[in-house]
Parts: structure tokens; C-alpha cells; sequence
């Protein structure tokens, strides 16, 4: 790889006729690297003509090749390893690794996956076959996921009311709204290290039985694109990272394979690509209602299927479908302004923070995956004129201090529409900068978690690693340091926090994943996992379901608890008293309280709940007996729901309590103290 590249000091854009009938991007870049060969072409305009044509059939007369007539793929090819062998740099437009200038067009024609040959790194010269991917160690993953809860009670609460099963197996649709298939498939993920592959393998084993097409994204709604590519990408993920750990594996490799390559189009049909020839246009077209304000194929759902068509590809030596996320990302990586700053996401109002801490996050995954080829993603250069390294550099910096980036998201649409204004103007409005920090997960420890793999590339001194993360985290979280959307990897489903530490032998001794419970403090992991299992096969028979649907919250919950005189089920994200400046939820459900019981002489009752129950406190809501809760009860459990619903769970005392028989015997299932 070529590393000796410069700072870009200026990008200059070459204002080229609109893409019309007869400009291509392919002459485009053929002329641009036909002139700095050494071959005349004339002007760079991307229009075939005989300057053209004579310059391609001499450059290739000089290899001993012939020209059949047209421009190909693979002569851009041929005149990019010329390049490279002349020069020893990547000929990227807009990198400072180029000795010319190789400007990019002002308007590109529109392309079905959103990417093009302008945008084409290095990596495409990544040989896959050479790739030796690892994750973290499975025995390591197990022993330190044993130390936590079994199940996020916050992925449980957003779930309920969604149909996890038709979401995870049948790629339903059904809602307007892409969180329910988040948290389904989040939590049966994070199931993967304590109650083993066997609910995963199903769902993968239930998609590899059946046609592709059966699960093809419908490209007139985006909402449905979103789905279908996040249930894909992040399942995808997993299986690709801890590979070993299933069977059938030629079977549903060909199908993931299969519906990675042919479903890379992330936007719905008539919908404006990513404008990565000119980012900021994304800016200005947001706030006049033009054509790329709604360029969806500019977000998440093209990072996390970039990652997992990446992480298969290595792992499976698939050049095709690793090819397939290195496009996506190339796209993505257009979208990084001359300035560094993704512009996607730093123009959406009070949730640019929330998205663009996304960014290091995704950027540190894709390195610790490449490493597995010995490529140093953090040295490649984009398009912008920044290393890779640089892009995460700059949005740490302006995510620590917001007003870096005002001329970005001041004056944006604003995307929850309910609760907010329509445009983001002052951030006074919203509690000032470190309130909208905190509410956006973008504090000092979220910054330095999200981009780990990153922050050690620097130092690689594991006793500075475990020293920064205790100093900047353990404040926030106590000794439960590592919550579930850095322990498990959230947002890409790579857990690059524990992979990155897993390279050093301290992580069982000298770092704190979690604190271990106390009534299990003394027994082994493994017996813990026995024990839980035990409890839960009794759930699993008392409320009738199969292992493959247990991740389904209409039948059972399994919800984490603190030691204390009542218990809090609280079914939704954001912590207790978090708020959102003067623009609050006002009438919506505010996500504040949660629901608090208490349980007298067999009954539970409700002690208080905000809006989650219609019932005043000291109604009865449940029965409780020696192994189980059993709560029915009219509430609301969704963020819109404005009519209440039946509630009913099943929730196994062990399992609630995460405790072991001994603890057991040592009275410690008394859970609840009577209402006073």
C-alpha cells in the first residue's frame, strides 16, 4: 500500500458540462489518467472523441494490448496500475496522494448501486484470499458476556408490541419505523455468547432454505429497504465473526453471498444517489427541499451492510461480495467533505451528533476487519483529501466542541417533527451544548469507545487502554463500564471494544466487563450458563414457546433489575430524567419513568408508572409464585401508541434476578418488599 501521501491543501472542483448523453465517468477518468501518462488527450471533459480514442490505442499499443473498439473496466485498470507503477500512489481524485490533478466532474450520471469509478481506492486492489479474519477469542466472548445481565432490559421494553419473529425470520415490514427490527435482532445477538448459536442458526438456517427473492427489499419505500438491509447486515455481521460457531454453513454462505451481491442498492428506484461528487450540496438541497435531501443511501443502512459484506467477504475469500462493501463504502467515504466532515450526517438537525458519532465508530470497524489482509485502513486517503485516520480525527474534535461544525446542521430540517421545531437554529433552545452531548450519547467516553480500535492504533500499550477507559467511563457507568452497545458492538454488530483488548491476555483480570453479579460472584461462568439454561428451559415450557421465537417479547421477557425495594421495568431507552432542552416530547411518551412495582402476599401491584400503565398506583397488575411473574395489565408501550393494549409477561424469577440456587438458598429471591 502507498502511505508517503501529503496533506491536501486545496480540492478544485472542474466544472464539467452537465452529465448528458455522451459524457461518461469512465472517459472521464480515462482521460484524466491518459494526460498524466503522458499520453495527450486534450481537455478532460468525459466526452469519447478521436484525442481520445488515438491516446488510448497508443497507451495501449506500448503494453502490447489491442483496442477492440470501446472503453472497458478493464482498461481503467490497466491505466491505473500504470499509474501506480509511474508514480506509487493510487490515483484517487481529490487525494493528495496524486502528483496531478484528478478533479472531479461537478454532475455525475445517476448508477443502480450509487457507485462510481471516480470514487475507486486502493482497496480494491485488496487481495481477499490472502485473508485471515479473527474476532474475538469464542471462550474469551463467553467468559466476559457471563459477567453481564442475560438479556438488555432496554432492548426488551423497545421490542414489545413488535413481532420479532416475523421481523428476524421473514424480513417483515410491517412497521413505519426501522427500530423494532434493531432490537429484535440486537437481542438475539447479544444471546449469542450465553445461550449459544442454536436461536441464530435457526433464523439463518430458515433464510438459506428459501429463495433469495423471498426476501427481496422492495425499492419503492425506503423505510422497507432500511429493514431488510439491517436484518441482512447485522445477522451477516455476526455469523461472519464468529463463523466457527455454526454448521450448514456452505448452504447459508451462498445465500448470504448471494443476496449481498445482488441487493447492494441501498435507495429506493428514482431517488438521488449520494451527491459524493459534491457533499456539501446535501446541505443546501436539505434546507431548500432539493432533489438530495432525502438521499437515504447515504446512511446507516449502506455502513452496516458495507461492514457486513466486508467482514463475509474476508472471511469467506469472496472477492465478489467483499468488492460489493467496498463499493458502499466508497460511496460513503465520498460523502466527507474538502473540510472532513460527513456531511450526511452533520446536516440533521438535533440528531447530527447522535448520527455522526456513528461515523468513528464504523470507520475503526472496517480497519480492525482489514487488518485480517494487512491492509492500514487509517492511512488510506479519500476523496475529501483527509486519511482515513484524519476523517475520524476531525469529527472527534467538532463532536467534543459542536460549534466546529455549526455552518452544517444549523438551519436543518430537524427529524423528530413531533417534538421538536421543524428547523434546528440555537442550540440554547435544546440546553445548550453539553446537554445535547449527553442526550446524543456523544460525551467524552462515548467518543473515545466508538472509535477504540482507533484510539489504540495510537498507543498500543494495553495498561493505557484499560487506564483511559476506566478514566474516561467509569464515572458514567461505575464498575459496569462496558454497557451493551459497546460490549456487543450496536450499531455494525462488530464488539470491537472487547476484539481490540482481546489481542492482550489482561482482559480476563485486569479490566472490568461488568460487574459480576453478586450472587454468582462465586461460581464458575460455565455453571452459570448451566444454571441459566436450567431456569430457562422452566420459562421456555411454562409459556409454551419453541427456542428458535425466545427472543419474541409478547411471549416472555427476561429483564435485568437492581437490588432494591421495587422493581423498574422500564421499556425504553433513554435513562430517567433525560430530557430534550424546552422542546421535550409534550404529550408523546416522554420515556422518563419507568413502570415501578412492588408485591404483597402473592399480587403485584403497581406502585407508579407515568404513562406506561392506565391505572392509578396500588392496582393489582400480576400474581407472582415461587418461579414466576405474571403480569396483565392495560398500558402503552411504544413510543405513538396512543390507545392502551393488554400487557401480559411471564418472567422467570431466576432469570430476573440473574440468581444461582445457592443464592437462592441463601434467600436471596426475595425480590420485593411489600407496598407500605
Amino acid at each position: 500500500m502507498f502511505r508517503s501521501l501529503g496533506l491536501l491543501t486545496s480540492v478544485l472542483m472542474f466544472f464539467a458540462p452537465p452529465a448528458m448523453a455522451g459524457f461518461e465517468t469512465k472517459s472521464y477518468k480515462a482521460q484524466s489518467l491518459l494526460n498524466a501518462l503522458g499520453y495527450n488527450v486534450g481537455s478532460v471533459d468525459g466526452f469519447w472523441g478521436k484525442n481520445t480514442k488515438a491516446a488510448l490505442v497508443a497507451y495501449l499499443e506500448k503494453m502490447g494490448a489491442t483496442f477492440e473498439g470501446e472503453l472497458t473496466e478493464d482498461h481503467l485498470v490497466y491505466l491505473e496500475n500504470s499509474y501506480i507503477k509511474k508514480f506509487g500512489k493510487f490515483p484517487l481524485f481529490g487525494s493528495a496522494g496524486t502528483n496531478l490533478e484528478l478533479l472531479m466532474p461537478s454532475k455525475i450520471p445517476d448508477t443502480d448501486n450509487g457507485w462510481d469509478t471516480l470514487i475507486k481506492t486502493e482497496l480494491h486492489t485488496v487481495d481477499v484470499s490472502k485473508a485471515e479474519l479473527k474476532a474475538i477469542d469464542w471462550n474469551t466472548y463467553k467468559k466476559v458476556a457471563l459477567r453481564r445481565s442475560l438479556i438488555d432490559r432496554y432492548a426488551i421494553g423497545m421490542t414489545q408490541g413488535a413481532d420479532c419473529h416475523a421481523l428476524t425470520y421473514e424480513f417483515s415490514t410491517k412497521y413505519n419505523r426501522p427500530e423494532p427490527s434493531a432490537w429484535c435482532n440486537f437481542i438475539l445477538r447479544t444471546s449469542l455468547p450465553v445461550l449459544g448459536p442454536e436461536p441464530l442458526q435457526s433464523v439463518l438456517n430458515h433464510w438459506a432454505n428459501r429463495p433469495i427473492e423471498q426476501f427481496s427489499p422492495d425499492y419503492t419505500d425506503s423505510t422497507n429497504i432500511y429493514t431488510h438491509q439491517q436484518i441482512y447486515a447485522q445477522i451477516t455481521t455476526t455469523y461472519a465473526l464468529f463463523y466457527e460457531q455454526f454448521d450448514n454453513n456452505a448452504v447459508i454462505d451462498a445465500w448470504l453471498s448471494d443476496w449481498g451481491v445482488r441487493f447492494e442498492r441501498t435507495r429506493p428506484r428514482g431517488e438521488a444517489i449520494c451527491p459524493f461528487y459534491d457533499p456539501f450540496l446535501m446541505k443546501m438541497h436539505k434546507i431548500k427541499n432539493l432533489r438530495h435531501q432525502n438521499a437515504s443511501g447515504c446512511g446507516s443502512k449502506k455502513w452496516r451492510g458495507s461492514i457486513a459484506r466486508i467482514a463475509l467477504g474476508l472471511r469467506l475469500k469472496d472477492q465478489s461480495l467483499y468488492l460489493s462493501g467496498v463499493r458502499q463504502l466508497e460511496a460513503l467515504l465520498g460523502m466527507f467533505d474538502k473540510n472532513g466532515i460527513y456531511v450526511h450526517y452533520a446536516t440533521r438537525g438535533w440528531d447530527s451528533l447522535g448520527y455522526s458519532i456513528d461515523v468513528p465508530n464504523y470507520l475503526s470497524d472496517i480497519a480492525l476487519l482489514l487488518e485480517s489482509v494487512g491492509f492500514d485502513f487509517y492511512e488510506m486517503h479519500t476523496t475529501s483529501g483527509k486519511t482515513v485516520g484524519e476523517l475520524i480525527e476531525i469529527t472527534n474534535a467538532w463532536l467534543t466542541n459542536p460549534q466546529l461544525a455549526k455552518d452544517y446542521y444549523v438551519g436543518t430540517r430537524n427529524e423528530r417533527t413531533r417534538e421538536q421545531p421543524k428547523f434546528f437554529k440555537n442550540v440554547d433552545d435544546y440546553g445548550g451544548y453539553e446537554q445535547w452531548r449527553a442526550e446524543r450519547q456523544s460525551e467524552d467516553h462515548d467518543i473515545f469507545l466508538r472509535s477504540f480500535h482507533y484510539q489504540v492504533s495510537k498507543n498500543p500499550n494495553v495498561s493505557d487502554w484499560i487506564a483511559e477507559i476506566k478514566n474516561k467511563s467509569a464515572h458514567v457507568y461505575g464498575r459496569d463500564i462496558l454497557p451493551e452497545m459497546y460490549f456487543y458492538g450496536w450499531t455494525s454488530a462488530v464488539p470491537q471494544v472487547l476484539t481490540t483488548l482481546s489481542q492482550s491476555q489482561k482482559i480476563d483480570n485486569a479490566f472490568g466487563f461488568g460487574k459480576l453479579n453478586a450472587n454468582i460472584s462465586s461460581a464458575r461462568a460455565e455453571d452459570y450458563r448451566v444454571a441459566v439454561l436450567s431456569e430457562y428451559e422452566k420459562l421456555r415450557q411454562a409459556v409454551d414457546f419453541d427456542l428458535r421465537q425466545f427472543l419474541n417479547p409478547t411471549i416472555q421477557h427476561l429483564i435485568e433489575v437492581d437490588w432494591s425495594e421495587v422493581i423498574g421495568l422500564d421499556p425504553y431507552f433513554m435513562e430517567n430524567n433525560a430530557s430534550r432542552g424546552k422542546h421535550g416530547f409534550s404529550g408523546y411518551i416522554d420515556r422518563k419513568e419507568p413502570l415501578f412495582m412492588s408485591v404483597y402476599d402473592g399480587n403485584v401491584y403497581l406502585k407508579s408508572s407515568s404513562y406506561v400503565a392506565d391505572l392509578q398506583p396500588g392496582s393489582k397488575i400480576g400474581t407472582i409464585t415461587d418461579d414466576f411473574i405474571k403480569l396483565s395489565f392495560p398500558g402503552r408501550i411504544c413510543d405513538a401508541c396512543e390507545e392502551p393494549r393488554l400487557i401480559e409477561a411471564t418472567i422467570s424469577r431466576k432469570l430476573l434476578a440473574g440468581a444461582s440456587s445457592s443464592a437462592a438458598e441463601n434467600g436471596q429471591r426475595i425480590l420485593f418488599l411489600p407496598l407500605p
